[in-house]
C-alpha cells in the first residue's frame, strides 16, 4: 500500500493500471482501489512495530502531497486521507 501512495503522490493516478481478468484497467476508474491504499497503517504486518518504522515516510509523503495540492490527483488524495482520519 505505501508504495502505491508514493506513486499517486508523485505521479498520480493517470499512469496507474491494474491487471483484471484479461485486461488493463485505469485505476483512476477504480476509487475503491485507490481509497484502500491510503490505508497503509491497516494493512496487514508480520511484525505490528514494524509500523513505526514507517511513519516517516508517511509523513514525508503527506508533505509531498500538501504542496502539490494543486493537481487534481493529489486533491483527491488530500480528500481520502482527511476522511480517513
Amino acid at each position: 500500500r505505501l508504495e502505491q501512495w508514493a506513486h499517486m503522490t508523485v505521479a498520480g493516478l493517470q499512469d496507474m493500471y491494474i491487471f483484471e481478468g484479461s485486461t488493463l484497467e485505469r485505476i483512476s476508474d477504480k476509487s475503491e482501489w485507490y481509497r484502500k491504499s491510503v490505508h497503509v497503517f491497516s494493512g496487514d504486518f508480520t511484525k505490528e512495530e514494524d509500523k513505526v518504522q514507517l511513519v516517516d515516510t508517511v509523513l514525508g509523503l503527506w508533505g509531498i502531497a500538501l504542496s502539490n495540492s494543486s493537481r487534481a490527483d493529489n486533491k483527491e488524495l488530500i480528500q481520502l486521507v482527511e476522511e480517513a482520519k
